[in-house]
């Protein structure tokens, strides 16, 4: 079964750990939370995850392209 998650966007006061976040020091973080549990399950600020978004979806298009030369 795979994992489901919830998101909240909240204060960097209320991260799990306020002193391990990002390097720019952004003010705000996106918790991805476990809808089992209710956990957090990992934090991440907004800059680093647009830059993480650029390189999924540059990978599934890599990905597209190359299935779609191999006649796959």
């Amino acid at each position: 079964m795979a994992h489901q998650f919830h998101f909240r966007y909240v204060p960097r006061e209320q991260s799990t750990d306020p002193s391990a976040m990002c390097e720019h020091h952004c003010d705000r973080v996106i918790q991805f939370i476990s809808d089992d549990s209710n956990e957090v399950r990992y934090e991440i600020c907004a800059l680093d995850a647009e830059v993480i978004a650029k390189v999924f979806l540059e990978a599934i298009e890599g990905e597209s392209r190359s299935l779609a030369g191999s006649g796959q």
